[in-house]
């Protein structure tokens, strides 16, 4: 019951964010949310990218859905995705997929834990605060440029993530904290609550300030808050073994599952 519940957070988490973008005056990213059985499909015209374009929630007795998903995203020649639970994936599912030429390309490791204190304390000079009103614009670049630093992003990519920031901030159970050090501006983490699941929804810090605690101190801050606003379950996702499933699990998250990403890009 816990993996099912941590996967609907998964899902619940990016459709409030594709909601929040929709919500943009014109839809200007030509945002789609639909519902195939007890799966969610998210989709943005602007973005070809299969991150921005995948379904979610896929359940057990869903395989019969998996040809209609398919064939809504290769009428809009998009390349997609699948995010699969292993609890949720069974023997049929896995063999639709694979007729439509859908393998696995990633894994991502799902974690879990109680609204509780981050074990390790924040880093020296390190202070970490939510983001005021009057900062969405500053803290939207300060995260693009933080999160995808020494990667080549197309212009139109940044836009899209920056003006999905804006949209999201001030959108009930949305929260949002920045990170200083010494005094200057160094990242920032989202946080999403619904049904007293808190979701940690990313965090980054600039490359010049790594390695001084921002990543713990914003972990902490988070977590105190998703307490503070009646969470009773705080949950993650991150790439497998990588240094940000670390820094979850000094945080006293564990592992719930390792989620399965089927992908078909356009061939």
């Amino acid at each position: 019951e816990v993996a099912r519940a941590i996967g609907r957070s998964d899902t619940d988490l990016w459709t409030a964010w594709f909601h929040a973008v929709q919500s943009i005056p014109g839809n200007p990213y030509g945002i789609e949310i639909h519902r195939f059985g007890s799966a969610t499909v998210l989709f943005t015209d602007a973005i070809p990218l299969s991150y921005y374009n995948r379904c979610m929630g896929l359940g057990p007795d869903d395989a019969a859905q998996i040809d209609a998903i398919v064939s809504f995203f290769r009428e809009r020649a998009t390349p997609f995705r699948f995010d699969m639970n292993p609890f949720e994936t069974t023997e049929l599912i896995r063999t639709r997929l694979e007729l439509h030429g859908i393998s696995p390309t990633e894994y991502q490791t799902n974690l879990y834990g109680s609204a509780v204190h981050v074990h390790r304390p924040p880093g020296s000079g390190v202070q970490v605060r939510r983001v005021r009103a009057n900062e969405i614009d500053f803290f939207a670049h300060l995260y693009e440029r933080a999160y995808y630093h020494g990667h080549a992003v197309s212009p139109r990519l940044s836009i899209f993530r920056m003006d999905g920031i804006r949209a999201r901030f001030g959108m009930p159970g949305w929260h949002f904290c920045m990170a200083l050090v010494d005094g200057l501006p160094a990242g920032g983490g989202l946080m999403h609550i619904d049904s007293r699941i808190a979701s940690l929804a990313g965090g980054a810090t600039v490359f010049t300030l790594r390695g001084r605690g921002c990543q713990g101190a914003l972990l902490h801050y988070r977590i105190e808050r998703a307490r503070a606003h009646g969470a009773t379950l705080v949950v993650s996702r991150c790439k497998a073994n990588s240094a940000s499933q670390r820094n979850l699990e000094r945080a006293g998250l564990r592992t719930a599952f390792t989620k399965v990403v089927w992908e078909q890009t356009l061939y």
